[in-house]
């Protein structure tokens, strides 16, 4: 790891902010140090903003990047137990302690202040256990201090984290990974205790049906915890392929030492499934009819205001179900599966999906859809074939003919099908031309083979009778022809 431009406007910065608030390693707001601490934070939004990153918005590639080696650079700094380690660290020994060091409160402040969850969990997954379990206890230390939904979507991450940990070392063997996989089905367990007997924030005197409000986001969070646990838990090479380790978690230091207490026993993947399994099932056993009625006028706060609680819910409960289902056909069973399915089961509803959308789409949205570019955008293409009106409504012709690119071999035929019923007598002319100069330039988008196959299918299937001439052949016949013979004069005069 570099000593880059990021690490030294942050190491200024916190040298500047102790010189005017003293020693950073010890602010706490347990000791009423909330200006203190307000001030480092200042300090450090303003990095954030010079460099145009706002704290929860949406970055590229490179602010991404820099936000990732600005939290590292502050945990490297903070006082954790296993810096001393660190320091002989080749990888990271030069950024260990180059400036003021935090307190692991102050780094709390500054994670939920700026939005760095994200770069918890990564190093958890990236970063040697002895260092993650650090980070991991200290944000744990903080949960119970945090709004309950707040907290819930953040336990619901650090879950995933921390499986996500234990399938990268299942693929490592050693004393000090065995007792490191331990160590994080430990973690595992105590973070689904969230979900089960959350250990939050005190709501105080408040109404029932606001802690029906919470426990359906628990609900919620639970059934998405689960649904990718067991996607990583079916496909693990895939997550492999998909969890791309930073240079900025690069160390050499070991996973995690320690004693396993009872050797016969080896933790494996199977038990983190049992451990979400039972803990929905407790979950899920506590939904009354007066909860799920509530949760079904419970609107989910964003964009679109027709979704509730209820809805959420019983999709997730779906996925859950079906990919519950899939486990349940490997070698390994778990016990208490097939009853969770059936639970499920009996509220789950199948998300609507984007064919359930093409499906039920009138022709003004399968236009809108068709005219952008999208990897759906030849599905919509075909949606648009299906309208009964897509010759002899305009706005149906129009979208048909400037996406004719989109057709392919079989789409041609229904374009060719389409064409001969609305090539009525009713059809005035200036409609048929149009409808004939579609189905035209339609075939001129096939290779040359698949063009004389599909002409030979058409005169089969309609015969001779259907004619695709226009008004205008005479006269575009005419000017071919007469530009051929100009060419052909200008020839021989040049012979």
């Amino acid at each position: 790891m570099e000593f880059s431009e990021e690490f030294a406007v942050v190491q200024g910065a916190l040298i500047s902010v102790q010189r005017a608030v003293g020693e950073l390693e010890f602010l706490s707001l347990k000791n009423g140090d909330d200006s203190k601490i307000s001030a480092v934070v200042e300090a450090i939004h303003k990095i954030f903003i010079g460099r145009g990153i706002q704290a929860g918005a949406k970055l590229n590639t490179k602010q991404d990047q820099s936000l990732r080696r600005i939290f590292m650079f502050l945990v490297l700094n903070t006082s954790f137990n296993v810096r001393e380690k660190l320091i002989d660290d080749i990888n990271c020994s030069h950024i260990v302690d180059c400036a003021p060091t935090l307190s692991k409160d102050l780094l709390m402040e500054l994670i939920w202040s700026l939005s760095l969850h994200k770069y918890v969990c990564e190093s958890i997954v990236h970063c040697p256990l002895a260092l993650g379990a650090e980070i991991l206890d200290t944000v744990l230390n903080e949960m119970s201090s945090v709004e309950p939904l707040e907290a819930l979507r953040r336990v619901e991450e650090l879950s995933t984290a921390v499986y996500c940990k234990f399938m990268k070392l299942e693929l490592i063997k050693g004393t000090d990974v065995e007792c490191a996989k331990r160590k994080l089905y430990i973690y595992f367990k105590n973070l689904l205790q969230y979900f089960v007997k959350p250990n939050l924030k005190e709501l105080g005197n408040v109404r029932p049906r606001e802690l029906y409000h919470v426990a359906g986001f628990a609900i919620r969070c639970i059934l998405s915890l689960t649904t990718n646990c067991l996607k990583l838990y079916l496909n693990p090479l895939q997550q492999q392929q998909e969890l791309v380790m930073s240079a900025v978690y690069d160390m050499s230091l070991s996973e995690l030492s320690g004693e396993i207490e009872n050797e016969s026993e080896v933790v494996t993947s199977h038990h983190f499934i049992d451990e979400l399994i039972f803990a929905c099932k407790t979950n899920f056993c506590a939904i009354t009819v007066d909860i799920w009625l509530f949760w079904a006028e419970c609107e989910i706060d964003g964009a679109n205001n027709n979704r509730t609680l209820q809805n959420e819910i019983s999709e997730a409960m779906y996925s859950c179900s079906e990919d519950l289902k899939r486990a349940q056909n490997g070698e390994v069973k778990f016990p208490l599966a097939g009853e969770l399915v059936t639970m499920l089961s009996s509220m789950a509803v199948k998300p609507r999906d984007e064919d359930d959308e093409i499906r039920e789409a009138d022709a003004e949205l399968i236009i809108k859809n068709v005219s952008e570019k999208s990897k759906s955008q030849r599905k919509w293409f075909k949606a648009l074939l299906g309208v009964n009106e897509v010759m002899s409504d305009k706005k149906c012709a129009e979208c048909l003919k400037n996406n004719l690119h989109l057709a392919e071999y079989e789409d041609i035929k229904v374009i060719l099908e389409k064409a001969v019923t609305a090539l009525s007598p009713e059809c005035g002319a200036g409609d048929c031309d149009k409808i004939k100069l579609i189905v035209l330039d339609s075939v001129k988008h096939l290779a040359l083979k698949q063009q004389v196959e599909v002409v030979q299918w058409f005169f089969k299937t309609f015969g001779a009778s259907v004619t695709f001439l226009t008004d205008s052949f005479n006269v575009v016949a005419t000017e071919v022809f007469n530009k051929a013979v100009k060419a052909a004069v200008k020839n021989d005069k040049v012979k």
